[in-house]
């Protein structure tokens, strides 16, 4: 069937987007699926977190993009130090920390892409800008069973193209008024984006992240789960359902923590209640995306629902 695509898109930042996106990953890397994550923020936030944390040399998603190299030249390996399971890039194969275990294939950004809205929109070796990324994403289609794409934090080309190459889209969001004030215009240009591409781009809902015991965040996470609000953004949507997902990501100080020292909790404290959390979250996803992931992660998520049960959770 070739690889699902999946962005988790929002142009406010600080949602968790690149967090999940990367942890999304990881964790299907650890069910042993063939997954690849492509950064195609010029933050390079997502690059960084892997250990690709300065400018490259070598070619990268940017250079792909811009029809200068093939994808998959820019597919590099990730590595998770045994001490602190941080994640690295050893200078060579020789360097590599014994007990070093691998994890997804990421194409980094390499903190190039800034002036992407130019370039893009004014190349003349390129004929339509927004399906670039989804050109480029083809030919590897066969050999993955799941794509994730980390976006920057606004509408600009480089998350167009990503809109335009994705088959299912997630949005994250925090229960703040500013991520709600932009809500529309985000749907608004993901409408747009199926109507002129004429794609089966499929919206599976929002999911609400870093959130907190504050009565602002009880206030906005109501508003967010009323019917009224849900039926006006789906007007927006021009009928299609808009569905808060089930699953709820809350503040986590071990999260943070985990993300300071370029790791991430799945892999630095599996038994964590908000590690559990995130594999029921990506088993609400894959309830709709499939692929061979679905069977395995709702396994992992009934083990943990015994442990749970049986207050084995350490």
């Amino acid at each position: 069937m070739g690889a699902q695509v999946i962005v988790l898109p929002n142009h406010k930042g600080g949602v968790t987007k690149t967090s999940s996106s990367a942890t999304f990953l990881v964790l299907l890397h650890l069910l042993g699926v063939r997954v690849l994550g492509i950064d195609t923020d010029p933050q390079s936030n997502m690059s960084s977190l892997f250990g690709y944390k300065t400018p490259l040399k070598e070619k990268t998603a940017y250079d792909a993009i811009m029809g200068q190299v093939p994808l998959q030249e820019t597919m590099r390996y990730t590595y998770i130090h045994p001490d602190g399971n941080a994640f690295y890039v050893p200078k060579s194969d020789t360097e590599v920390v014994a007990g070093t275990r691998f994890g997804p294939y990421i194409s980094p950004m390499g903190f190039k892409g800034t002036d992407a809205d130019n370039e893009l929109k004014n190349s003349e070796e390129i004929l339509f800008w927004p399906n670039q990324l989804k050109n480029v994403i083809a030919p590897l289609r066969e050999a993955f069973d799941y794509i994730i794409v980390d976006t920057p934090p606004s509408l600009g080309t480089l998350t167009t193209n990503a809109l335009v190459a994705a088959d299912y889209l997630i949005i994250p969001m925090t229960p703040e008024i500013f991520a709600l004030e932009g809500l529309s215009r985000l749907l608004g240009t993901i409408q747009r984006v199926k109507q002129q591409t004429q794609s089966n781009l499929r919206l599976i809902g929002m999911f609400l992240s870093k959130v907190q015991t504050y009565r602002s965040h009880r206030d906005i996470a109501d508003i967010l789960t009323s019917s009224s609000t849900l039926d006006a953004l789906s007007q927006v949507l021009q009928g299609e359902k808009l569905r808060l997902l089930n699953t709820v990501i809350k503040q986590n100080a071990a999260f943070g923590e985990s993300l300071n020292k370029k790791s991430l909790l799945v892999i630095d404290k599996p038994n964590n209640e908000n590690t559990f959390t995130y594999w029921f979250l990506l088993n609400e996803i894959l309830e709709q995306v499939g692929g061979p992931a679905a069977p395995k992660v709702q396994q992992v998520v009934n083990k943990i629902k015994q442990r749970i049960g049986t207050g084995e959770t350490k």
